[in-house]
C-alpha cells in the first residue's frame, strides 16, 4: 500500500508574521516620508510668504528718494506728523514695524497677521557699502548719498516670535 503525501499550499504562521512585519515597516516608512514632506512644504510656504512680504517693502522703497524731497537731510526718519500713508522717502521707514504686514500699495494684509515686517535704514559710505553695520562709524542721520535698508520678517508662532527671513540692499541716489 502506498502512502500518499499531502503538501501544504498555505503560509505557515512564521511566514505570515514575517510578511506582516515587512508590510508594517514599509507603511511606517511611507508615513514618515509624508510627514517629512508636509513639514518641508509648510516651511517652504512660510519662507515664500516672508520673501514676498520683504519684496513689498522693497517695491515701496524703489520709487522713493533717500531723504525728504522738501526738507532734505535735516531729519532722519519720519518727519513730524508723517504716517505710513505719507512716508515720502526711504529714511522715513527707519525703525518701522508693520503688523499685520503691508503690501506694495501700503495696505494691511490681514491674512498675514502672524508676520511682522521690521525695517532698518542706516547710512553707508558709497565707497564702502559693507561698512557701518551694527555699531558702525557713520552717525544715524548723516547724509552720505547711500543707505542700507534691512527688512526682517518675523513670524508669531504661539507665544514665540522668531525671525523667518531677512534681506538687505543698498539704495544710492545722487
Amino acid at each position: 500500500m502506498r502512502s500518499r503525501r499531502t503538501t501544504s499550499h498555505g503560509f505557515t504562521l512564521i511566514e505570515a508574521a514575517f510578511a506582516t512585519v515587512i508590510v508594517a515597516v514599509g507603511v511606517l516608512s511611507v508615513m514618515e516620508l509624508f510627514y517629512a514632506m508636509a513639514t518641508q512644504n509648510r516651511q517652504a510656504t512660510r519662507l515664500t510668504s516672508a520673501a514676498m512680504l520683504a519684496t513689498h517693502i522693497r517695491e515701496i522703497c524703489t520709487t522713493q528718494p533717500i531723504v525728504d524731497p522738501i526738507l532734505g537731510s535735516s531729519t532722519f526718519g519720519p518727519e513730524t506728523g508723517e504716517s505710513l500713508s505719507s512716508f515720502d522717502d526711504i529714511d522715513d521707514f527707519n525703525n518701522a514695524s508693520f503688523n499685520p504686514a503691508i503690501d506694495a500699495q501700503r495696505n494691511a494684509i490681514d491674512e498675514a497677521g502672524v508676520f511682522t515686517q521690521k525695517i532698518s535704514v542706516v547710512p553707508v559710505n558709497s565707497n564702502n557699502p559693507g561698512g557701518n553695520l551694527a555699531g558702525g562709524d557713520i552717525i544715524l542721520g548723516t547724509y552720505t548719498g547711500s543707505v542700507r535698508v534691512t527688512v526682517t520678517i518675523l513670524q508669531r508662532d504661539g507665544n514665540l516670535t522668531k525671525p523667518v527671513y531677512s534681506v538687505n540692499w543698498i539704495a544710492t541716489r545722487d
